[in-house]
């Protein structure tokens, strides 16, 4: 960041892989998900959803960013 708060630089995300926690919902209907760029963050919220005896994974998957916006 500059002196004047202007950001001079690339906005392109810096991490190489996505990380997903899958789980069930309590009444087991729903399978909702995260996703985290650190895989730390990802193995933290596995291990505080099963030790709350949710049924869940993780996965990982290579990402290549490719820019959308502006065009």
């Amino acid at each position: 960041m500059t002196a004047n708060r202007t950001y001079k630089g690339d906005l392109a995300p810096d991490f190489d892989e996505v990380f997903a926690v899958r789980w069930v919902t309590a009444n087991g209907d729903t399978v909702k998900h995260k996703f985290f760029a650190r895989r730390h963050a990802a193995a933290d919220c596995f291990e505080r959803l099963t030790d709350y005896g949710k049924e869940a994974g993780a996965w990982t998957a290579p990402v290549a960013w490719t820019q959308i916006l502006p065009a």
